[in-house]
């Protein structure tokens, strides 16, 4: 996944460095004996410590960069400028107590140093000293308030402590001084994300496109933008350029799956999820989607083989548990639904439904003793207030029909009421009443969401009948 926090690496900090210290102290190299030359020899110009140092880093040498450093200097260096070089060579040979301890000096010797003072901001961030890293970079802007870094560092540990509009005024103050800084950029779009400034976002996004036409992680944000403004094709068409950059990038095919599904591009979003699996096929987020669209289209076979892929590899993933258990218990497997229905029961206490359907497994396993007990234990959890708690009374109690009867009738949410008939329709039929447990279903069926699990069942119990 994407970092928001970029840090310079330390090659990039080197360079910089090396290019903007034009006052280091350079030891003045002693003067060879001069030397008879034929017209053939041409003599190699004498480097400087900075080319020395370049090429070292060019090279990827760290250690001989400072090394080059340490023995032309014979010492710590004398001055503030000099002291920001060494301690970035430190920090590129993993000794950031030694650069700390340099930059502290640097700013010791000069207190407006801003490089040294932001280096060292740099390593307060990396160390966790959040505190001691704010104190920093509010001394550098005070020392230079056109300081865009600063600004753009002080938004990102606004961002991390969910100050966003704090942070999207630090940003908006980068880019007045440096508009086209794209981790300022950057910054201020997230933080225009997260206070829900959907439009602004993805015209900030755009710039940094146009910047770079091949920056993925722009594409991705912007297609999050216009999925706020609810423009999904724009959005879809932003995931896909995503991709075109990046083939490889398993999360790009998980993003723009889902945003298919919303678009009810069912096919599309298969082929996306199934792209994720070939590239992951340990990840069981992209099963856990596919399965869902196997459901929706009616392949509950395939649906149940996916999410059992997904217990497989992520065993406590309770989202799949009711999905699963209502497509095994449509496929006449009440043992293993009723396993699931009391799993989901025990991460969702308040949905006092799962016990009931995990019950309802049992009996028609013939366990309808089991069944008693195993609500028997769970009404004691329940006020008898609880709309629920007639209908454990009944599944217990063959007996407690009527008080079922009257208290489901004076349940005033109607949602709530016909999924409560779904219940008692099941009692019916179970005691082998069909015309009773018909009506009640077809109440269900008429009357209650069909996104609802009762819903769903009410319409394949039916399905017997037509």
């Amino acid at each position: 996944m994407k970092a928001f926090l970029p840090i310079l690496s330390a090659a990039a900090l080197i360079f910089i460095l090396i290019i903007s210290c034009t006052t280091v102290t350079v030891q003045e190299p002693v003067k060879p004996e001069p030397v008879p030359q034929t017209e053939e020899e041409i003599p190699e110009p004498e480097k400087d410590l900075l080319d020395v140092i370049h090429d070292y880093v060019q090279e990827g040498n760290y250690k001989e960069a400072l090394t080059a450093f340490t023995e032309d200097f014979g010492g710590l260096p004398e001055n503030s400028e000099d002291l920001v070089l060494y301690s970035s060579l430190l920090i590129a040979n993993g000794e950031t107590e030694s650069a700390k301890e340099a930059l502290a000096l640097a700013v010791e010797k000069d207190p407006d140093n801003t490089e040294a003072l932001f280096n060292l901001s740099i390593l307060q961030g990396a160390e966790g000293e959040t505190k001691e890293q704010k104190e920093t970079l509010e001394q550098i802007v005070h020392t230079d308030p056109e300081h865009a870094l600063a600004y753009t560092s002080l938004g990102q540990v606004y961002m991390k402590q969910r100050k966003y509009k704090a942070a999207k005024d630090l940003f908006q103050k980068a880019l007045e001084y440096e508009p086209e800084n794209s981790m300022a950029l950057e910054g201020f779009g997230s933080a225009l994300m997260q206070e829900k400034e959907y439009g602004t976002a993805a015209q900030v996004y755009t710039l940094i496109i146009e910047k770079d036409p091949d920056y993925m992680f722009a594409y991705i944000d912007r297609a999050r933008a216009f999925q706020g403004q609810d423009r999904m094709a724009e959005a879809e068409e932003d995931f896909t350029k995503a991709i075109e950059i990046e083939p490889e990038y398993y999360w790009n095919y998980l993003d723009r799956g889902r945003l298919r599904v919303h678009q009810n591009k069912l096919n599309e979003a298969l082929e996306d999820f199934t792209a994720a699996i070939e590239m992951e096929p340990e990840n069981f987020f992209p099963y856990a989607y596919r399965a869902g669209i196997y459901d929706e289209m009616g392949f509950s076979d395939k649906a149940i083989e996916d999410y059992g892929t997904v217990l497989l590899l992520r065993e406590d993933y309770y989202f799949a548990y009711v999905p699963l258990a209502l497509l095994l218990y449509m496929d006449g497997m009440n043992k293993d639904a009723e396993i699931l229905f009391k799993q989901a029961s025990l991460y969702e206490e308040q949905e006092y439904s799962y016990p009931l359907m995990a019950a309802l497994c049992m009996k028609k396993s013939g366990k309808s003793r089991e069944a008693e007990e195993y609500l028997t234990e769970k009404i004691r959890k329940i006020e008898q207030k609880n709309p629920y708690y007639p209908l454990y009374r009944l599944y217990i109690d063959k007996g407690f029909e009527m008080h079922t009867l009257y208290a489901i009738e004076e349940t005033k949410d109607t949602i709530q009421k016909n999924q409560l008939l779904f219940y008692l329709a099941n009692h019916y039929n179970l005691q082998g009443k069909t015309n009773l447990s018909q009506k009640y279903f077809l109440e269900v069926e008429e009357n209650c969401p069909p996104e609802t699990m009762e819903h769903r069942l009410a319409v394949w119990e039916l399905e017997a009948y037509r």
